[in-house]
């Protein structure tokens, strides 16, 4: 017991509702990846806003049962974790429930959560944003101000926490499964219900470019498995991509063309960047490879039937 009395103990009880689960259609299975999804993302949360490597202990309490999806889960703050919050302005694992939307409580709260958040914004482009104090931010979109905590904006620029709310999320996209709700089991109260027809607010948003464009590379490394990438150099820069020319790979392997590390490819590439916040994610796909160039000499020609 003593043990237990250095620990910070929260309640969260959170439900899948709908036909599916009323009827035990929806297999527990099913639910497996959205139980780490909601593990991951108070993890994620409390490792952003505390701004270190404090860890949070996230245990199923229920017993899940055909037909049930009602979970009960413990979240546990270690003693050296909370000596923290004393000297340093941190948050607490209610603290970050609250901002997130997974209230414990049906009061305590006044603020904007991560939730309320999202629906705001509804996937509208953002057209201003302003630090009115440290702890205060001003959202503008259109003509509607709305103004959050420095940690709920923080949550919501963060990728990897709406790629975590969105597996959480994955199974209203299920036929029978209508919605998700945060329950305050003392008080038997819905604190919290996203349901299907929100789900696409909630989706990870990004802006993404796509382009094509002919370029000369030079190879540094092959790698002939399917779907593993390739190295090259195109002038002072270095890049990994896929080759997708099926027809080219094909006579590869048939022997048709062979080529060497330094040999020069003619190739149509597709670049693929994908911009959320200041977070770029860029994918580089050789689409067709034209020309093989080997000691000077073209060894192999797209439009010359081999």
């Amino acid at each position: 017991m003593g043990g237990d009395d250095t620990m910070k103990r929260e309640t969260l009880c959170v439900a899948y509702t709908g036909e599916a689960v009323d009827s035990g259609a929806m297999s527990v299975n099913d639910l497996a990846p959205a139980l780490l999804a909601l593990s991951n993302l108070i993890g994620a949360a409390n490792r952003l806003l505390n701004n270190d490597e404090s860890t949070v202990d996230v245990r199923l309490n229920a017993h899940l049962e055909r037909g049930s999806f009602e979970m009960s889960f413990e979240i546990i703050q270690s003693l050296s974790d909370q000596i923290k919050l004393l000297f340093n302005d941190s948050y607490s694992i209610e603290d970050i429930l609250n901002h997130i939307g997974l209230f414990c409580t049906v009061s305590g709260f006044t603020g904007v959560t991560l939730f309320q958040l999202i629906r705001w914004i509804r996937n509208r482009k953002i057209d201003k944003v302003e630090e009115t104090d440290k702890k205060t931010i001003k959202i503008s979109i259109e003509e509607e101000v709305k103004e959050v905590s420095t940690a709920t904006w923080t949550l919501y620029k963060s990728h990897r926490v709406k790629q975590q709310l969105e597996g959480v999320l994955h199974p209203l996209t299920k036929d029978g499964v209508e919605s998700f709700e945060v329950r305050d089991k003392k008080n038997e109260e819905v604190t919290e219900k996203i349901t299907k027809e929100e789900i696409s607010l909630f989706s990870t948003p990004t802006d993404e470019i796509l382009s094509t464009k002919k370029a000369i590379v030079k190879i540094l490394s092959v790698n002939f498995e399917k779907g593993l990438k390739w190295k090259f150099n195109s002038g002072d820069s270095k890049f990994l991509a896929t080759v997708n020319d099926d027809k080219f790979m094909e006579d590869v392997e048939k022997g048709k063309i062979s080529f060497k590390a330094g040999d020069t490819l003619i190739v149509e590439l597709e670049t693929r960047q994908q911009i959320f916040f200041d977070t770029v994610k860029e994918t580089i796909k050789v689409v067709k490879v034209e020309k093989v160039i080997s000691n000077g000499e073209v060894v192999f020609d797209s439009s010359v039937e081999l």
